[in-house]
């Protein structure tokens, strides 16, 4: 069905009263108007194990398991590399509920200094830093730190998880390869998990002609493309968690799924939007041949910021196209998915084909 876009509401703006009455034999309908804004779609708030998520998941565990110092994902922007950071570090609890994990934000520094990096370190570690003091003292103060965390949590292994890696230059991994080897010296093996743009690769390849294996072999010997959603299947598995009542609830025990809180009506008559992954897939690829101008359909994957903002779009934009029989036409797609900057960052600032080059 498509239908002007004019009587459609706007995204972030709460439903209509008409649509509020709608009912669920089983379950007590929650106050929507009231609850709109704090809505997980809304918000970007929820977390789904999609398959880029498990494939990552899985290898951080086996890195862990098997010893191996590292591993690095590379992905472009808007791929849910926050997404999978807070996904993994939650499940990482789950599974060794002994190991004390560090997250740390990389910052771009024009002139990198060693007393700052490693008091960014521990302030980002959860301490007090204090007063500044000399490099060799802000060392020795993290590696007491980090010491400490492990003793707490009887544990002879840390993990590091770090963002935006690229931004940290060869003397900043030289200096964590010696906060490394200094808790190695007290047992304790820091496994090093990390995620950046593609400029992550640049800085490999500049590390392999300066001859830095020193780096390579403890950060970068394993290198993953975090490539996101890859087929209109695994765009359905991410879809049907918004129809699932367990994956996507909300509120927390009132037993409505996300798409049943957008189009109650739709959803009492059997409408699911994991129906139109396919549809929604197409439109997505049909942005990427065109844009691109490729003489043949090129390979796909979607960050989850732009689907999850396709979705958000769809159900909070349509809602109040809310009926039975309702269906969403490949015109509401292709709005809802430009909606999200997708087709704008078109061989801009990402690419089908990038992970190639890994």
């Amino acid at each position: 069905m498509s239908r002007n876009r004019s009587t459609a509401r706007k995204p972030g703006s709460a439903p209509s009263e008409s649509q509020s009455s709608s009912t669920p034999a089983s379950k007590e309908v929650p106050d929507r108007t009231v609850l709109f804004g704090n809505h997980p779609v809304v918000t970007r708030g929820f977390q789904f194990p999609t398959s880029p998520l498990v494939r990552a998941f899985d290898i951080m565990t086996r890195t862990i398991a098997s010893g191996a110092p590292s591993c690095a994902f590379v992905a472009f922007p808007r791929f849910g590399k926050t997404w999978a950071i807070a996904y993994s570090r939650e499940r990482l609890r789950e599974v060794f509920p002994s190991l004390p994990i560090v997250c740390f934000h990389a910052h771009h520094e024009i002139r990198p200094n060693q007393s700052r990096f490693f008091a960014d370190l521990l302030h980002q570690s959860g301490y007090t830093v204090g007063q500044p003091s000399t490099r060799t003292d802000m060392r020795e103060r993290l590696v007491r730190a980090w010491w400490v965390l492990t003793q707490s949590h009887d544990s002879k292994t840390l993990v590091l998880i770090g963002d935006e890696m690229q931004c940290l230059s060869s003397n900043e991994y030289s200096w964590l390869i010696d906060l490394s080897n200094d808790l190695h010296a007290l047992d304790v093996r820091v496994v090093s998990i990390l995620f950046g743009q593609p400029e992550l690769v640049s800085l490999r390849t500049v590390l392999r002609e300066t001859h830095r294996g020193d780096i390579l072999g403890r950060f970068m010997s394993r290198v993953f493309a975090f490539e996101g959603i890859s087929s209109a299947s695994e765009l359905r598995q991410v879809m049907s968690c918004y129809d699932d009542q367990v994956q996507g609830e909300y509120p927390q025990n009132s037993g409505w799924c996300f798409t049943q809180f957008f189009l109650p009506k739709a959803y009492a008559q059997g409408w699911r939007l994991a129906s139109d992954a396919g549809l929604c897939w197409e439109q997505f690829k049909t942005f990427a041949h065109t844009r691109l101008n490729a003489p043949v359909a090129p390979k796909l994957t979607l960050g989850m910021e732009w689907v999850a903002g396709a979705m958000q779009y769809a159900l909070t934009y349509y809602g109040d196209l809310d009926r039975p029989g309702f269906c969403l036409s490949q015109e509401q797609w292709k709005v809802a998915i430009e909606s999200t900057g997708f087709p704008d960052s078109l061989g801009l600032t990402y690419h089908p084909d990038w992970s190639a080059q890994l």
